[in-house]
């Protein structure tokens, strides 16, 4: 059920907005599983875009909390430049 319910609101989300010709940074916490496979979903949904990075973190609140915090604020500043 979980999962019939995210999968409804991503759909909804990107059905209902019109998302087309943005810069987008991809960011993803994740369990272990990788995000490899929703980066290429999202990608999928709103084609029409530029990609202009990705970064995801395994168990951000389990692991090195401040080093992933780190990396983070390290990436969005390498995208804005």
């Amino acid at each position: 059920m979980q999962r019939e319910k995210k999968n409804f609101l991503k759909i909804t989300f990107l059905k209902n907005n019109k998302i087309e010709k943005k810069n987008i940074g991809l960011f993803a916490c994740h369990g272990g599983g990788g995000a490899t496979k929703f980066f290429n979903n999202i990608k999928k949904e709103i084609p029409n875009n530029k990609f202009i990075g990705e970064i995801d973190f395994m168990e951000p609140l389990k692991n090195n909390k401040e080093e992933d915090v780190r990396k983070a604020i390290m990436w969005v500043k390498e995208l804005i430049g």
